[in-house]
């Protein structure tokens, strides 16, 4: 069960473990008829910290073809996550709690956490109608907003 609950409700889907790298770019320089390279690295994308992820969200449905219809039941409604402005998040379920950073990208929906003291996990995020649905190759979970 420990493998389904973490990160917590929105990690219970199995993770990706592809990491973006950056493009690097060559450029020349001629100093006193020395010609040097170097690596100009562009700094990463800005995560987006869109209000629409900020907020706290409960798991009200899953599907996921590595859990029973009994581990369904106990997490949904129990299981919530709260996305903070200053890119950071938190989840509780009645086994665990975690904290950890995350990056949101609107424009390609997709969501990057990283658990303290875990490796980085990226997964769709489609956020509409008070709904957060997260999805990965083992399934789909939707989270309502909930009204503070």
């Amino acid at each position: 069960m420990k493998v389904l609950l973490i990160p917590i409700a929105l990690f219970i889907l199995a993770s990706c473990n592809s990491k973006k790298k950056a493009d690097t770019d060559s450029n020349k320089t001629t100093v006193d008829n020395e010609t040097t390279t170097t690596q100009n690295n562009p700094p990463p994308p800005e995560a987006e910290t869109h209000a629409s992820i900020v907020g706290k969200w409960i798991l009200s449905e899953v599907s996921n073809k590595d859990m029973t219809e009994e581990e369904k039941k106990e997490i949904i409604g129990q299981a919530s996550v709260e996305f903070k402005a200053d890119g950071k998040y938190t989840s509780h379920s009645d086994k665990v709690d975690e904290r950890g950073t995350y990056m949101y990208y609107e424009n390609t929906k997709t969501l990057t956490t990283t658990a303290e003291g875990e490796r980085e996990e990226k997964v769709t995020a489609n956020i509409g109608n008070d709904k957060l649905i997260v999805t990965n190759e083992d399934g789909t979970m939707i989270f309502k907003r909930i009204n503070q």
